[in-house]
């Protein structure tokens, strides 16, 4: 007399369309299959064709993710002037060798603001390029943790930048 299969509460089957050699298969899980098990998955079985348990190892997939990274350059404020109503003009110098700039970060103790920036670069002091036409800096604590201080510029190797 054989052995009866036992039966499970939840089983989904896995095609594979190999031969009968050994293989190494990555087999997806899905949410059923994760709702159908408890944590730490210690009630998951593999079996194969004839019923029999088979070793698996179980990792979790990874998704890539980037992550942004400030790192302070030297250089600091060459000049600042008020532009009257419209606002201030900042002067950045970055000094001999540092890489190019990627963004700027408003350090500021003021709150509840918001503020469009324009953003230009110069290698000389003279002649001016936009790198940022419209970027939006704001703080709005006075409503709920939002802020946006951070300002992203495009490539570029300029050694001075006016904001």
């Amino acid at each position: 007399m054989g052995a009866e299969p036992v039966a499970y509460r939840y089983s989904k089957p896995i095609e594979y369309a190999g031969g009968q050699t050994e293989a190494l298969l990555a087999v997806p899980l899905d949410s059923q299959v994760y709702t159908a098990t408890r944590d730490g998955y210690p009630d998951l079985r593999l079996l194969d064709q004839a019923g029999a348990e088979t070793p698996f190892l179980l990792e979790k997939s990874v998704e890539p993710h980037s992550e942004i990274v400030h790192e302070r350059h030297g250089g600091g404020v060459a000049g600042m002037k008020p532009l009257g109503a419209a606002g201030i003009e900042v002067l950045l110098r970055a000094d001999k060798d540092t890489p190019p700039t990627d963004g700027l970060t408003l350090v500021t103790p003021l709150a509840d603001y918001e503020q469009r920036v324009q953003v230009f670069g110069s290698d000389d002091g003279k002649n001016w390029s936009p790198l940022v036409q419209d970027a939006a800096i704001y703080d709005y604590s006075r409503y709920m943790d939002v802020s946006n201080r951070d300002i992203p510029l495009p490539a570029n190797a300029t050694a001075t930048l006016s904001w």
